[in-house]
């Protein structure tokens, strides 16, 4: 039997609860080494670009619904993003204005629809931050007993925080395969589904479904090689836009002018 089921074993023979012994620090150990991670393949930090464009889809959608003047959804296409992130640093994205269109009620829409995709924006990258760039656990926090466990029938619980006030609950299969995670937010818990695929390094992030009380949102991942390390070369998103259009969109972003130091 291999080492890592031993310890699945081991835990979910143990109490309801765990406290932070050596087994439990032992096991949230090896549950990071189960997932690719940049920042333990070497990745200091990188930067990018992102471009912006509607799916054909949807843009046939916007004008068969006469959603939105054309001059509005059309200035996603002079969208752009910049990223800048390295492990244990906050992450840095900004958006670059797009030309003005003349007239100053479409320019207020164009500036809205920009901040609510990069609104967006920063809410993906956080999860993309926390499951991708760094350790699943951090492994102060572990060392500290900062992280419990807890058992259940078809799998197990991380939590993090305090009850209180709010923590983060992770989800895993009887694999170690993260199913869901739930947070407080500004208004009300936020449900994070993450969507794995196997590889030799270990579960790679695919992308997300981010549930709010006021929306949700899918993201999914296409990835490329850039040096050694594998980071995303286009992603689709489906979101809502919240105060300019009462639809789904489905946007490309596409990821360009990495630099990456290792």
């Amino acid at each position: 039997m291999k080492k890592h089921y031993f310890l699945f074993f081991a835990l979910l023979a143990a109490p309801l609860w765990a406290a932070p012994n050596s087994a439990t620090v032992d096991f949230l150990q090896k549950l990071n080494g189960y997932y690719y991670c940049l920042s333990r393949e070497g990745l200091k930090d990188y930067r990018c670009s992102l471009t912006c464009s509607l799916t054909p889809e949807s843009e046939k959608a916007l004008k068969a619904q006469g959603i939105l003047e054309p001059r509005v959804w059309g200035a996603m296409r002079d969208f752009h993003f910049r990223v800048m992130d390295a492990a244990g640093s906050p992450i840095s994205i900004e958006g670059s204005p797009a030309a003005k269109t003349g007239d100053p009620s479409l320019d207020g829409q164009v500036e809205k629809l920009e901040q609510a995709i990069l609104e967006s924006l920063r809410g993906f990258f956080q999860s993309w931050k926390g499951l991708v760039v760094e350790v699943l656990n951090e492994p102060a926090d572990i060392a500290q007993g900062k992280i419990r466990f807890h058992r259940e029938a078809n799998g197990f619980k991380v939590l993090q925080g305090d009850p209180a006030t709010g923590e983060v609950e992770g989800t895993f299969d009887m694999k170690g395969k993260l199913l869901e995670m739930s947070l407080p937010g500004e208004d009300g818990e936020v449900s994070l589904k993450p969507r794995f695929t196997y590889t030799k390094k270990g579960y790679l992030f695919q992308g997300l479904t981010m549930t709010t009380p006021q929306v949700q949102q899918a993201f999914a991942l296409a990835y490329g090689v850039q040096g050694r390390y594998w980071l995303p070369r286009a992603m689709t998103a489906r979101l809502r836009l919240k105060g300019l259009a009462n639809t789904d969109i489905e946007l490309i972003f596409g990821f360009t002018d990495y630099r990456v130091e290792p």
